[in-house]
């Protein structure tokens, strides 16, 4: 599933995580971070939304290109 595919209400929650994981991952790394992430994500997501595990190489990418710890 593609987040951004179609109409799709959980296309701006996914782009909220970006700009969160960029945010969060200046000031601690990914492991300490990711589990907060899945489980915002989890939570605030539609069904039909892909899960965290379809998404998250994805967020951790958005870190690591911002050049942030990770």
């Amino acid at each position: 599933m593609n987040v951004r595919s179609g109409p799709n209400h959980d296309a701006p929650l996914f782009d909220v995580m970006l700009r969160v994981a960029r945010e969060e991952c200046a000031h601690a790394p990914w492991n300490d971070i990711e589990p907060m992430l899945a489980a915002t994500w989890e939570r605030l997501r539609s069904p039909s939304a892909p899960a965290w595990m379809d998404i998250v190489e994805r967020v951790r990418a958005c870190c690591q290109d911002a050049g942030t710890r990770h």
